[in-house]
């Protein structure tokens, strides 16, 4: 017995195992391999863009500096095949000069736009895997400063989207840093300066800061027609004053105008020369433009310099003048804008002074604007601001072109004041009209009948004339109450007329009385608009109420009789018999009364 109960349970162990191995094994297998092909498409780290090297340390102004662009932590299994993002950076610190997409893509975008550069790259040419490379940048820096001091730019990621074989990827960014290290100074020079500009500058001392180009490399602020500049030009050694070094001073302007000056240093180790900004008899505004300055001293046996540009222009730079009409008449108002643009950065005190002359050059507005003008954010931007004025024209101004004359000065040039740029002059700006006249005019508003079948047309003629000297084209517009019902436009040569036919239908509207009435739009000029509207009153009733009595009965009968087998012109003719408005009276008009006879309403 107990032999039987061994082999029964071995027996039993022999059959589970078998059990185990022929269908456990094989779903076992078949859940892990599900889960490690799973976890194939779902990397345990997020795609994330940055730059390469992250932080960029940049020693040299002028020197080409480089970093990449790089997609870390992306899985072959996502399949992606498109990048995109915006890049931005202080763009008044460091120049893009270059950039190159990888080889691996294959379709590309690129757009550098002040300070954002936004890049989009598709197809690649194998499955990107891993560390993927996007595009190479290089750049150099704008300015530097004197060690320890240091500018910042920050490369910043945004609206990043990464496109793969599952959709969208989720993506990071990690922003880069440019480090523009301090120059280290041994032997150094320093050029900066100031101008006159109409007794506003800072002359005999430079501009303030930051306007006056301290720095190495960096702009000095506007100087205005036949100003006196002084330049200072600072020089040390380790930071301690030079004295009684000999500094040339090289300017140089547009077609190769140079001057060349010297001077030596003081017990501070500043130079410095004074000149007058050149204004030749002929074509001087050909000097106008950017200048460069260059300050050089040799300090043992090494020669340093500093460059410093600058733009000599006007203050104010009028670029146009418009009105917001091109004709008016006596007593309307004129609006006036003025566009003007300016180099500087610093604000002067100015007037402008505007003149409009009519044809007969007699002043008929003289008007002032106190304002001040400056503002451009950095070297070379040209800033622009628009300034309006209105003046009504006197009764007393002839007809015919008028010219507008924009002057801006300091102040007052009864007080001495200055021009800050030549007289803006706007000939022919507008017309002002003669004293002929302007006038369209609604001569009559007939409606085909005065009492009307609801559910059925009406005509309405309108009779217009234009009354004055010129050809006009102009809109005519029929309402009922305040429904408009139909607009039409005209062209009347002066001293034509014309009828024009509207069709009003009457469906949808209620019985009852209604005004019908005509609008011609006033032409431009148009003063007398009194008779630019006329009106009439219809009556909506039943169909087939003749009378107008608010039923249909053997009184409109007898009307319908009277008026049968006429047509306009007959002697006998009734519009309101004219049920159905085909300009006639017959049968289909007597079938109309007979199927409401005996009705009534309200």
């Amino acid at each position: 017995m107990t032999r039987k109960l061994i082999f029964v349970i071995i027996s039993f162990l022999c059959v589970q195992l078998l059990a185990s191995t022929l269908f456990m094994s094989p779903a076992k297998s078949f859940f892990k391999n599900f889960s490690l092909k799973d976890e194939d498409y779902s990397s345990s780290e997020t795609p994330y863009l940055a730059t390469d090297p992250v932080v960029i340390n940049v020693y040299n102004v002028g020197v080409t500096y480089y970093f990449y662009v790089k997609v870390y932590d992306l899985s072959a299994d996502l399949g992606c095949y498109n990048v995109t993002f915006d890049l931005s950076y202080n763009h008044t610190l460091i120049n893009i000069t270059t950039i190159t997409v990888d080889p691996l893509w294959g379709v590309s975008v690129v757009n550098n736009n002040a300070g954002v550069l936004h890049v989009e790259v598709n197809d690649p040419s194998s499955t990107p895997n891993g560390e993927v490379s996007i595009i190479l940048i290089q750049f150099t820096a704008l300015i530097q400063g004197i060690y320890p001091e240091e500018y910042y730019c920050q490369l910043h990621f945004d609206n990043i989207t990464l496109l793969g074989n599952f959709g969208e990827i989720p993506t990071t960014g990690e922003d880069g840093l440019v480090i523009i290290l301090g120059m280290v100074l041994a032997q150094y020079i320093d050029l900066y300066g100031g101008a006159e500009n109409n007794g506003y500058g800072s002359f005999p001392n430079p501009f303030p800061d930051p306007y006056n180009g301290r720095g190495y490399n960096n702009p000095m602020d506007l100087v205005t027609p036949k100003s006196k500049v002084i330049l200072f030009a600072e020089v040390t050694y380790n930071t301690w004053p030079v004295q009684n070094k000999n500094v040339t001073f090289l300017l140089e302007g547009p077609n190769g105008y140079s001057s060349i000056m010297y001077a030596l240093t003081n017990a501070n180790g500043v130079a410095n020369v004074t000149f007058e900004m050149p204004w030749p008899d002929e074509n001087p505004e050909s000097l106008m433009g950017c200048w460069n300055a260059t300050a050089t001293a040799t300090i043992g046996y090494v020669a340093v310099a500093d460059a410093m540009l600058f733009f000599y222009s006007y203050l104010v730079n009028i670029t146009d003048v418009t009105t917001d009409k091109s004709v008016y008449n006596r007593g309307e108002e004129v609006t006036i804008n003025i566009l003007l643009g300016t180099l500087s950065m610093q604000s002067y005190p100015s007037l402008f002074l505007i003149t409009v002359l009519d044809s007969l050059n007699l002043t008929i507005s003289y008007v002032s604007i106190l304002t001040s003008i400056g503002g451009s954010e950095y070297f070379g931007q040209m800033y622009y601001v628009m300034y309006s004025l209105c003046f009504t024209i006197p009764i007393f101004a002839y007809s015919g072109y008028a010219s507008i004359f924009v002057n801006c000065f300091d102040k007052n040039p009864e007080i001495n004041g200055m021009p800050w740029c030549p007289q803006f002059q706007k000939s022919s700006a507008f017309f002002i009209l003669s004293l002929a006249c302007i006038d369209v005019a609604l001569l009559s508003i007939i409606g085909s009948k005065t009492i009307g079948g609801q559910g059925y047309t009406l005509n309405i003629n309108v009779t217009v004339e234009n009354q004055g000297d010129f050809t006009e084209t102009f809109n005519i517009t029929v309402y009922v109450n305040a429904t408009e019902i139909e607009t039409k436009q005209v062209t009347l040569a002066n001293g034509a007329s014309i009828i024009l036919t509207f069709t009003w239908d009457t469906s949808g509207f209620v019985k009852g009385n209604y005004t019908l009435w005509a609008y011609a739009e006033p032409v431009q000029g148009e003063t007398e608009t009194m008779d630019n509207m006329l009106a009439v009153w219809i009556f909506l009733t039943l169909p087939g109420d003749i009378n107008g009595d608010q039923k249909v009965n053997i009184l409109d009968a007898i009307l319908l009789a009277n008026a049968f087998n006429s047509k306009p012109g007959d002697p006998n003719w009734s519009s309101n018999a004219d049920i159905n408005g085909d300009s006639k009276v017959n049968i289909l008009d007597a079938i109309i009364l007979a199927s409401y006879f005996n009705q009534k309403w309200p």
